[in-house]
């Protein structure tokens, strides 16, 4: 098969930057002046990919949005006899085989998927490898890196694949399959771990997609949203379980859908962390009634806890036998009532933390000297200026409108304050304060992985065309998930040695291992270096192992 690659000139004026091991071609389509900054505020629109890497480069591969700004733009064909380059790069591909294999999820794909399973794992591997998700971007990376495909598919058919091959169906029975191997991967001992149940949200710029509606979005985007609930585990920070919901629906409202749907896939025995978003009286009495346990961030508002806190805050607050082992907060536990229609108690972990309490002062002092200062500004004060001020500063005006005095209301500001740095937990378990502070910390595993899945897969922005590509590409990311958990795992001491060391230079250290032709063989084209060979053990792979996978690529590539 010919491919034919598109390639224009770069842009005059165009910005290049660096993403992983790509240069991206930016151009400003819109400056808008700031007048109260000072400065012009520019947007920008990525229209490319350089088509190598060197500084003197002038030419680039276009995506969609170069035609919408440069319609008169000169396309030259790169034509090519063979799918793939001399060189191709296989260690992330070896690794990723070797990994898969290793926790039982190849053969999942294989039982669920058949041939598609391939063409599945390759998607999963450019969306690590090249921080992207997009099907017209996915030839390009195959032309430089072997991902077990034989053959570089057209966009035609992997659309297909998105649309119609992995249904919800199929999806549904991965998600269940890979839990049992879960359970033997820990040895059915999971009676004693913790998962982290969490929600995020991305932005959707598709009218076609019926789960995007403006809802609350974690990033303040005035865009409709769709909510992505995940589950993962607490020790390993593996990926267990997601689901996909309506943009409109909180995390409170949600939560029993969510762990229901759990509940049938047989997570029901580990204690769940949950952070204050499914804080409620009915989501509560619903994890009771299903004899679930679980740690869960509380919030203040409620009366009870607000009590408890007032009733306990001045025995608590720099109380030096009630501080924990990171030496800067406070707490201690108490069994109470939380809410007024379930009579249950509950152990109450009540927490004070005076960096956060120094942290929420300095913030809401600077809040309402601010407004102090914007009244001040002000030549008259008209109606709905009072309006808007009222519930925080005291205002004095004459009989004209005319300011003749202006400070914070200090009622209003300590209302503000009287919580700063204290947090309460609460939860079903026997665990100590110590512990139950431990394991809620550890919550931090899911917000790194919401923020890899959003940043480094693409996935910020959804350019999905419908629910069913959305439905594929989600999967596809769990796939991505579930590897980067597992090296990130294993390497998590060979990271915390090396500080310069992280997820994204370890995938670049294994895009250095290639292969290169030579009279129609592919062969090693340099040895190891002592860097992968470290990551390498950490993963427990050996060389060996790794160059197996080059008999695959002459197999199908030669």
């Amino acid at each position: 098969m010919i491919e034919k690659f598109k390639k224009v000139l770069i842009p005059d004026g165009a910005k290049i930057s660096k993403r992983k091991n790509a240069w991206y071609v930016q151009v400003v389509v819109k400056r808008e002046y700031i007048k109260s900054k000072k400065y012009y505020k520019e947007t920008k629109v990525a229209v490319g990919k350089k088509v190598s890497m060197s500084d003197d480069e002038t030419y680039m591969f276009p995506n969609l949005n170069y035609f919408i700004y440069f319609k008169e733009g000169k396309v030259e064909e790169i034509v090519s006899k063979q799918e793939f380059s001399d060189s191709v790069s296989f260690g992330l591909h070896s690794t990723s085989e070797l990994i898969l294999e290793k926790i039982g999820i190849n053969k999942i794909l294989k039982d669920i998927f058949g041939n598609k399973t391939d063409l599945i794992k390759a998607l999963a591997n450019y969306y690590l490898s090249d921080g992207n998700n997009t099907i017209q971007g996915f030839k390009y990376w195959l032309f430089k890196n072997y991902a077990g495909l034989e053959k570089i598919y057209s966009e035609s058919y992997i659309s297909d694949l998105l649309n119609n091959q992995l249904t919800t169906e199929k999806i549904y029975k991965f998600q269940s399959e890979w839990y049992k191997t879960y359970k033997k991967l820990n040895n059915e001992n999971i009676k004693e771990s913790y998962i982290n149940v969490d929600s995020t949200n991305i932005s959707s710029t598709s009218q076609n997609i019926e789960k995007a509606e403006y809802g609350y979005s974690k990033n303040k985007e005035n865009e409709p949203i769709i909510n992505i609930g995940l589950i993962t585990d607490q020790n390993n920070g593996f990926p267990i379980y997601y689901d996909i919901y309506s943009g409109s629906i909180t995390d409170m409202a949600q939560c029993e859908i969510l762990v229901e749907k759990a509940k049938q896939l047989g997570i029901k025995e580990q204690t769940l962390v949950m952070d204050r978003g499914y804080f409620s009286s009915k989501n509560i009495s619903f994890l009771e009634q299903n004899n679930f346990k679980f740690i869960m961030m509380a919030k203040l508002w409620n009366k009870n806890l607000q009590k408890a806190l007032d009733e306990n805050k001045d025995f608590l607050k720099h109380n030096i036998n009630m501080l924990i082992d990171d030496n800067e907060t406070f707490a201690t536990t108490i069994k109470g009532k939380v809410f007024t229609d379930n009579p249950k108690e509950f152990n109450i972990v009540l927490i004070q933390n005076p960096t956060k309490e120094t942290e929420r002062v300095s913030y809401y002092t600077k809040y309402f000297t601010k407004m102090v200062n914007q009244v001040k500004q002000l030549k008259k004060i008209k109606p709905h200026i009072i309006e808007s001020y009222e519930d925080y500063l005291d205002i004095e005006q004459d009989e004209s409108g005319k300011l003749i005095s202006v400070k914070p209301n200090n009622k209003s500001f300590h209302k503000h304050i009287q919580n700063a740095g204290f947090y309460a937990i609460i939860s079903n378990t026997n665990k100590d304060t110590k512990e139950i502070i431990k394991a809620y910390r550890k919550r931090d595993i899911i917000e790194k992985m919401f923020k890899w899945i959003k940043t480094q897969t693409n996935f910020n922005k959804n350019y999905s065309y419908n629910d069913g590509v959305l439905e594929s590409k989600t999967f596809i990311t769990f796939i991505s998930s579930i590897i980067k958990s597992f090296i990130t795992f294993h390497c998590s001491e060979l990271i915390k040695k090396k500080s310069t060391l992280t997820f994204n230079s370890i995938l670049g250290e294994l895009s250095k291992i290639e292969v290169t032709n030579i009279d129609g063989k592919y062969v090693r084209r340099n040895s190891l270096t002592a860097k992968q060979k470290e990551i390498l053990n950490c993963l427990n792979i050996s060389s060996e192992e790794l160059y197996k996978s080059i008999i695959s690529i002459n197999e199908k590539l030669s």
